[in-house]
């Protein structure tokens, strides 16, 4: 082993690298020699001719305690936006750093000389080779004990800065610009192999080449079939673990049975040819649950309902199931369980009363299930999950011979699951992108996602992806129902409105077997989506006009859900409360925190409305309609038109974008006199094809600096007296609510 030094003259603690040196003094002397040029193109297998040189200033060589760190400062260890700190269960005070190449010949000219850089450059033309002939974009991503990550992204480099945000200093952006059709980010990893060492390491030399990639973590191989034993050891090594060990299922105890479902699909036997639906009363036994996406219905679509609910009593085909279902009772009996709930099975389908009563109860079955089987890497239940991977997953070996010291081993292969992306659930396929499986996932105890990738395991303490060394986990997203804020509650909502369902009015049952298990934990009360403790500062949420097409309306009226209109409930469509929850992600010297003007004076349970005070101003709302002169003309949409809404103030005519929550329209000349008060248009009713000016009442809910969060509000179409919420502004000047009055206003 490398051999520990004392402190520097400096005082601090001396790096491997010094450390390396010191210990490698009888080395031959060639070996400090500077590298001979590779080839442009280095041999995907092999780097040889390796000397040692000084610190990189280009690689920093792949030391995180050495490269800049990740992330904004702060006073004790990786900061809360680090990269490595969102995406592992890092120990407290660990380096992370991020090094940006932002050009990519930067990387080839120091891998002539660089031992490092040789083995990013080498690693990168084996995942994609041809990569040196384009502009990219190179990212290093380090801490230490896990796999170094780099992320090559096609495009040229730059950065622009914001001051109008409220930030305290200048808001840095980082992006690329792609000409022509844009090209995916290639990630990968690189790890050494627990199995380490090759032919030709004299005794006790393996240590000293191992030392010069000592921050460079281990990673375990990832199986090539799904149905391999080494997937099934996987999954149950997680599943006992975290019932021996943790406290995530609902049943109540670390290792209590849970109680099955009303009905369940039994393995008599764990025996595929003895199956049939049962009603448990009071049983107790391990199950499985399924999370899936439904394929189209059709006449054959394998489903019970009121016509075949007594013969799948009496047995079920297995040859009849569709792939994905056969799959689930394969793994339930490799696992030793004789029971699993699937909806489609234990749901009478058409049967809205049996839904009714069901529905309430996911909370139960989805949380006391022994596991829940995530089928990401499926359309449809007409697809397996025991499946032969793609050979792009495979990893590849890069071997590097040190002169005089033999040979060592590393890895090399794409990442399982996208960089950054984890704290956010992840983005495992169509399952990713279900309404449904949002809920499913948060209340379950345990899960495997079965993607085409990777099995990947989450509890509510910790996630694991197969090819995780022994004792490397990651953050569990399912965890944010334990530890929930007013702040990732909000974060949750707008995961949860970003995703698809087939039926809007569906939102709120959705949603209310997470709420329901909340408000037993905290003793919150829910209304509406919302917490009735903390309605004022939940109110500011905005379309998010990033995911739908510029010009356009993302949200559209929610049909056959009476939500009042301050909630998010009323419409369908993506959402965001980022501007309101960033402020407590980011050190207080970055951002200013929001300060809450709206005060709230009463909740009203039978009519959903809230009334609230605070300062307001009148103005209107203009909207500006232009025909899409590029729309490609069909039957169902013969034109398309662009949308842009401005708040104008009656003080100087100032203007600001407004964020409108769904199209608005001009309502006749009642009950506001002369004016046209804005409005939501209808379900129903088309918007406006001409461009038209409104009336309003902005309504100041909260500021910072010298911006303010302000409410759009319109005369109800349902009771005249009160008001309904269109829209809402987040750049509002504070200066226009100077000398404005307060008011109190029902809104419904």
């Amino acid at each position: 082993m490398i051999p520990r030094a004392g402190k520097a003259k400096d005082g601090k603690r001396p790096g491997w690298f010094e450390r390396l040196r010191g210990s490698s003094q009888s080395k031959p002397q060639h070996q400090q020699q500077q590298l001979a040029p590779l080839p442009p193109r280095p041999n995907p297998s092999d780097i040889t001719s390796i000397s040692l040189e000084e610190m990189c200033k280009v690689c920093y060589n792949l030391d995180p305690s050495q490269a800049p760190r990740s992330g904004p400062p702060v006073k004790n260890g990786p900061s809360s936006f680090s990269w490595a700190v969102r995406e592992y269960n890092l120990p407290a005070g660990s380096p992370v750093a991020r090094i940006t190449i932002d050009k990519s010949q930067i990387l080839l000219d120091s891998a002539q000389g660089c031992f490092f850089c040789a083995i990013i450059s080498t690693a990168l033309s084996t995942a994609q080779p041809g990569w040196e002939a384009e502009d990219t974009v190179i990212r290093i991503n380090l801490a230490p004990n896990v796999p170094v990550t780099v992320q090559l992204q096609y495009g040229q480099y730059g950065t622009s800065s914001d001051d109008t945000l409220g930030f305290e200093v200048s808001t840095h952006f980082e992006y690329i610009i792609q000409p022509g059709t844009p090209k995916p980010t290639t990630e990968i990893e690189i790890y050494r192999p627990r199995l380490c060492g090759g032919s030709g390491e004299a005794p006790g030399r393996g240590d000293l080449i191992s030392g010069l990639l000592e921050p460079m973590g281990f990673g375990e191989e990832i199986a090539s079939h799904v149905g391999d034993d080494t997937c099934v050891d996987f999954i149950k090594k997680h599943v006992e673990n975290c019932i021996k060990e943790h406290n995530c299922g609902g049943s109540g105890g670390h290792s209590a049975l849970p109680l099955l479902p009303d009905r369940v699909i039994w393995i008599q036997g764990r025996n595929t040819r003895n199956i049939r639906l049962v009603e448990p009363k009071n049983t107790r036994a391990k199950y499985i649950a399924l999370s899936y996406c439904w394929g189209l219905i059709t006449a054959y679509t394998y489903l019970t309902d009121q016509s075949t609910v007594h013969s799948r009593k009496t047995a079920i085909d297995y040859n009849a199931l569709p792939p994905l279902l056969q799959d689930v009772l394969r793994i339930a009996c490799l696992l030793d369980i004789e029971y699993i709930w699937v909806d489609r099975l234990c749901i009478i389908q058409g049967d809205n009363s049996d839904f009714k009563k069901q529905a309430p109860k996911m909370g139960d079955i989805y949380g006391n299930a022994t596991l829940t089987i995530a089928a990401a890497s499926t359309s449809s239940e007409n697809d397996h999950i025991l499946v032969e991977r793609d050979a792009k997953w495979k990893s590849s070996g890069i071997n590097l011979t040190l002169e005089g010291l033999g040979t060592f081993n590393l890895k090399v292969r794409r990442r399982s699951h996208k960089l950054g992306t984890e704290d956010q659930g992840g983005d495992y396929g169509r399952v990713s992108t279900r309404a449904w499986i949002w809920q499913e996932r948060l209340l379950s105890a345990r899960t495997v996602f079965f993607t085409t990738h990777a099995l990947k395991f989450e509890c509510h303490c910790h996630s694991i992806w197969e090819g995780f060394d022994e004792g490397i986990s990651g953050n569990s997203w399912s965890s944010n129902l334990e530890k929930v804020s007013i702040d990732s509650w909000l974060d949750l909502v707008d995961e949860f409105m970003r995703r698809d369902i087939t039926y809007a009015s569906d939102r709120l049952p959705a949603i209310a077997a997470v709420m329901n298990r909340i408000e037993k934990r905290k003793g919150w009360t829910p209304f509406w989506g919302l917490w009735k403790y903390a309605i004022v500062g939940s109110l500011g949420w905005k379309v998010d006009d990033d995911c739908g097409i510029e010009g356009s309306h993302p949200c559209e009226m929610n049909p056959k859900t009476c939500a009042p209109s301050w909630s998010w409930l009323s419409i369908n469509g993506p959402i965001s409360h980022g501007n309101l929850t960033i402020s407590n992600k980011v050190s207080r010297e970055v951002l200013k925190p929001w300060i809450y003007d709206l005060e709230c004076h009463g909740l009203n349970d039978a009519t959903g409305s809230i009334t609230v005070d605070g300062r307001f101003v009148t103005g209107w709302v203009e909207a500006t309609v232009k025909l899409d002169k590029t729309h490609k003309r069909t039957p169902s949409e013969p034109d398309r038109f662009n949308y842009q809404y401005r708040a104008v103030f009656t003080a100087d005519y100032v203007e600001t974008v407004v964020n409108a929550d769904v199209a608005l329209m001009p309502r006749g000349n009642e009950p506001w006199g002369m004016f046209r008060p804005a409005v939501r248009v209808p379900v129903g009713e088309a918007p406006p094809t001409q461009s038209w000016i409104g009336y309003c009442i902005y309504l100041m809910v909260a500021t910072r600096g010298p911006l303010a969060i302000a409410l759009l509000l319109g005369p109800s179409l349902r009771n005249s007296k009160l008001y309904e919420r269109i829209g809402i502004a987040y750049a509002v000047r504070c200066n226009m609510f100077e000398g404005s009055k307060r008011g109190r206003f029902e809104i419904v």
